[in-house]
């Protein structure tokens, strides 16, 4: 029997589409059904325990744990241990990507950037790590506000290169920070299972 998983908008805000990246508060006290994301997103949980299952392969959740989904990835929470408390960034993927590629002279380089997301989604962060990322997430939501709050911060000059710098700084993190934590084996204790569900999309 299959399950099913409601498709998501691929907007990257509910209270502006004209915007290609938001941020947002999260918290997560319970399972949660199986979404497929149009837009992509990164999940940066603070606190909590659990396991979030995405495209069929289980992942813990434990604090400083940074979750990157690309578009179509079908994901849900499938356990909750302790109350999750995450911050989330939604952006457009295609338009960062076209942006990448104009203005990035190897296309190599930002192509292996973009297919690390999605073949390694879960990134466990040392102390040192967590902050580097912290003050990336701190400038995104100076520069886009709290999307949940409707409160929109001050108009700033060229927020979208502002922002899109901030997100491939995020990226390049991500990248180096997997390269790190396998050469020197620091990644923390995860059990990764295959299973064998297949989706229905509503």
């Amino acid at each position: 029997m299959s399950k099913l998983a409601t498709w998501q908008e691929g907007y990257a805000s509910s209270q502006d589409r004209g915007k290609f990246c938001s941020f947002d508060y999260e918290v997560i006290e319970a399972h949660t059904k199986a979404l497929m994301h149009q837009a992509a997103r990164f999940l940066y949980f603070k606190k909590g325990k659990g396991i979030i299952d995405i495209d069929g392969v289980q992942y813990k959740i434990v604090p400083n744990t940074l979750i990157a989904i690309t578009p179509w990835e079908i994901t849900n929470v499938i356990q909750v241990v302790e109350t999750m408390q995450l911050i989330k960034i939604v952006y457009d993927y295609s338009y960062l990507n076209e942006n990448l590629k104009t203005n990035y002279d190897s296309e190599t380089e930002t192509g292996e950037l973009l297919r690390i997301l999605g073949s390694q989604p879960a990134l466990y962060l040392d102390s040192q790590q967590a902050k580097e990322v912290e003050l990336i997430l701190d400038q995104l939501r100076e520069e886009l506000g709290v999307e949940s709050t409707l409160i929109t911060p001050k108009d700033r000059p060229l927020t979208s290169i502002y922002t899109i710098c901030k997100l491939s700084e995020l990226m390049v993190l991500y990248l180096r920070f997997i390269q790190y934590n396998n050469k020197n084996d620091t990644d923390i204790n995860v059990e990764d299972k295959q299973i064998g569900n297949e989706y229905a999309i509503l």
